[in-house]
């Protein structure tokens, strides 16, 4: 090689450094999806799997097209809102929350502005249905979505 290609080496590398690095940064990040369970890692294990392949099943691949950032109350629903408060204080497409609590702590961290993907078990749908009534200046559309939702959930 000649001396003066030899010289143009480092400048090559410098380029195409920084053209990797440019591409790197415009590279858009995966959406997030912040999920906190009440469980630990160790009784949700099987659950946690089943989103996962899921997911996968609707070409959303974890660690690929999307982020599932799973995080655990391990039984002290009272970590809610500590929890989705550390979540949302990066970007994320979307909560998911079971339960009264959970949800009611999914909505407060994102003050609203992150979709809740939500789901209740046993008297935890009694509760909500209740909280619904107690909300007048919810819109009456409101009210019958969640309601709709709700009946959906108890007829699986």
């Amino acid at each position: 090689m000649s001396p003066a290609a030899e010289s143009l080496r480092p400048v090559a590398g410098l380029a195409l450094a920084t053209l990797i690095f440019v591409s790197v940064a415009q590279t858009p990040p995966l959406p997030r999806i912040g999920w906190v369970i009440s469980g630990t890692v160790e009784n949700t294990r099987h659950t946690v799997q089943a989103v996962r392949a899921g997911l996968a099943d609707e070409g959303l691949v974890d660690g690929r097209s999307v982020i599932l950032d799973v995080r655990f109350t391990a039984g002290r629903p009272e970590r809610y809102p500590e929890i989705f408060a550390d979540l949302t204080r990066q970007p994320v497409a979307v909560l998911a929350a079971a339960g009264f609590a959970g949800i009611s702590a999914a909505r407060d961290a994102s003050a609203g502005r992150t979709p809740i993907s939500a789901y209740f078990c046993g008297s935890e749908v009694q509760r909500m249905v209740e909280a619904l009534h107690a909300q007048p200046e919810t819109s009456p559309v409101c009210h019958a979505l969640a309601l709709n939702s709700l009946s959906n959930a108890l007829s699986c």
